[in-house]
């Protein structure tokens, strides 16, 4: 049942074109584990995307106890609505290896056992999909950055 629902999953946004900020969002959705006892994305993580205008820095932290902290840095951002912005966040294990919360808008976090794949989906349901990794994993970090440049 947990892999159709996967499946299912993976190949409705495979189609719905989710080739938005992070292309290896849709590559790595199919390596997401449904088996999860919940607390694996408790930790630090962090991500660097493209948009139109700026790559962005993004940090979330997930506390245990449901609540967290999500940082952007927009480094070419205007200086009125300024780089850096900070939301507090709350989240949720849903099972079946699905974490929901609330941030800057509302979203979906799947795991691939070393990665946080988030979609955040706007009004419209179109997501802005990123790839977290994590913050103690300098390894990780200088890959992701590398296939960022």
């Amino acid at each position: 049942m947990c892999r159709s629902i996967a499946l299912a999953t993976a190949a409705a946004i495979l189609f719905s074109g989710c080739n938005t900020y992070d292309p290896e969002y849709c590559q790595k959705l199919t390596k997401a584990r449904q088996s999860c006892k919940g607390d694996e994305v408790v930790g630090i993580w962090v991500s660097q995307y493209k948009d139109l205008v700026n790559n962005n820095r993004q940090t979330l932290l997930l506390r245990p106890d449901g609540t967290g902290i999500m940082k952007i840095f927009k480094p070419n951002a205007d200086f009125l609505t300024g780089k850096n912005h900070q939301r507090s966040v709350t989240w949720n294990y849903q099972g079946n290896g699905v974490w929901t919360g609330k941030g800057f808008a509302k979203f979906v976090i799947r795991y691939t056992g070393s990665e946080l794949l988030v979609d955040e989906p706007n009004e419209l349901g179109h997501g802005f999909y990123k790839v977290y990794v994590n913050a103690y994993n300098e390894a990780a970090i200088d890959a992701h950055l590398e296939a960022r440049k």
